[in-house]
């Protein structure tokens, strides 16, 4: 099956800033892949790029088998076969829903039209809502318009910047998950750029992690998660902490114990510590120097004798007080992953 998006050494700079230093990124089709990074780390230069709102300076972009930017072939926005969710929804304020989702469909017969946007309405639950105008709208009813409106030509791949970041917490999760759901039903390539790491792991089933205009890493969920390739994706990835490892005798160790030491390691090392492969337990030689509540759990800081940090997700009714000794250790079970300490970051 062809790859919905195929990126090639692609490069663009800003001046002397450069946004997207030799890209090389695959999307198969079908697949949701979502692109995180910290502010001006190229993303949404990345998404302009494959949505030809920008022409790259080097390098080639492909969609659906189409080569649609190189050196000599640069093809428009409204020719690729793209569609695009934005931020803040873009909706036409004048055209009721019905018409917003069918602004796409100009050219095509009447009655194919009306079919069409009939059946993308059922798909976002919005049928009742078809003569309404986009202020008389909630939040999340206009997201699921835009949804239907950048569906409706049938597009090789669907483009969503930040698409849900400006939705209240409480409405946020509810709602990715409902146009998610519609995107994974409809059997749609989408790639989304998100700032949220929960949401990034929680709805694709690749993880692009950028920095500096490149790609760190590239992975499930899992991989980005639980083996990531240096220390930025591990910290940008969640909560981590890190200590020096030491090997002796074939068994690695840190300073809360013995580390599962897989073949050809290096020699020099450093483990990655999430908070709940740390546990805490009353009495010893480290001290908790943070205590910050979450509801459903406690995160503590604690100092160990070494001076050294690290962090540990409790159960809220095991919370212990800043000041108290305690002793930490690796969770059972517990498989943190060492990275080579000469990569640093």
């Amino acid at each position: 099956m062809t790859d919905a998006l195929v990126l090639s050494a692609v490069a663009k700079s800003y001046g002397a800033t450069l946004a997207a230093d030799g890209l090389d990124l695959r999307v198969g089709t079908g697949e949701v892949v979502a692109v995180i990074g910290p502010s001006g780390c190229g993303k949404s230069t990345l998404l302009r790029l494959i949505a030809g709102l920008e022409r790259p300076d080097a390098g080639s972009i492909t969609v659906a088998g189409q080569v649609v930017a190189d050196a000599s072939t640069f093809t428009h926005p409204e020719r690729r076969r793209v569609g695009l969710v934005f931020q803040d929804h873009a909706l036409f304020p004048h055209l009721t829903v019905a018409r917003n989702v069918g602004f796409g469909l100009r050219g095509r017969a009447r009655g194919e039209r009306r079919a069409r946007v009939a059946e993308l309405l059922e798909r976002v639950h919005l049928t009742q809502r078809a003569g309404r105008h986009p202020h008389q709208l909630s939040g999340g009813e206009q997201q699921r318009v835009a949804l239907a409106r950048a569906l409706a030509p049938d597009p090789a791949l669907v483009l969503f910047d930040e698409p849900f970041s400006s939705l209240d917490e409480h409405l946020r999760g509810r709602v990715r998950g409902e146009i998610m759901g519609t995107v994974r039903a409809s059997g749609a390539t989408a790639i989304v750029v998100t700032h949220d790491q929960d949401e990034a792991l929680s709805i694709a089933d690749r993880v692009v992690v950028m920095r500096a205009g490149r790609i760190e890493q590239v992975g499930s969920p899992q991989e980005v998660f639980e083996a990531p390739a240096n220390r930025f994706v591990a910290t940008f990835m969640g909560d981590a902490d890190f200590l020096p490892v030491t090997v002796r005798d074939g068994v690695a160790s840190c300073e809360l114990g013995e580390l599962p030491t897989p073949a050809g390691a290096p020699a020099s090392q450093d483990v990655v510590l999430r908070p709940h492969e740390v546990t805490v337990s009353p009495g010893g030689p480290a001290e908790v120097v943070g205590v910050e509540y979450h509801g459903a759990f406690t995160l503590a800081t604690v100092q160990l004798a070494s001076g050294a940090r690290v962090r540990s997700w409790l159960p809220p009714h095991t919370a212990h007080r800043v000041g108290e000794r305690v002793s930490a250790g690796l969770a059972p079970g517990a498989r943190p992953v060492l990275l080579d300490a000469a990569t640093g970051d």
